[in-house]
């Protein structure tokens, strides 16, 4: 299992991937974000082939966004495809290629208040 903390630049190439916005453009949350807003986290299952051309599978976790719990099925299909580039992005520099991701399940978190 791959953690977004251990990964060098991993944040960087999140916000530009997926078009963050710097944190001095982001507005305050208001009310009703801050109670109704959702971290979802995506579970993975990846196939990669390794230089050697061995395959192995590993599991992967990523944030897919923080939404309404309206809002993310919407966003669902953006996410994830937002998610399949970074993490094909990631396993190269680790010299190993991704053959398939498959999503195999979602969970959502409240943020903290």
């Amino acid at each position: 299992m791959l953690s977004a903390n251990t990964i060098s630049g991993y944040a960087g190439t999140y916000a530009t991937n997926c078009d963050v916005p710097s944190p001095d453009l982001v507005a305050a949350p208001t009310a009703a974000t801050t109670n109704t807003a959702m971290v979802y986290i995506g579970t993975f299952r990846a196939t990669v082939t390794q230089a050697n051309g061995a395959q192995r599978v590993q599991t992967v976790m990523d944030s897919l966004g923080v939404y309404a719990p309206a809002d993310f099925e919407r966003a669902k299909t953006i996410e994830l495809a937002a998610r399949e580039q970074i993490i094909r992005q990631e396993f190269v520099r680790f010299g190993l290629t991704l053959n398939n991701l498959e999503l195999i399940s979602v969970r959502a978190t409240g943020i903290p208040q």
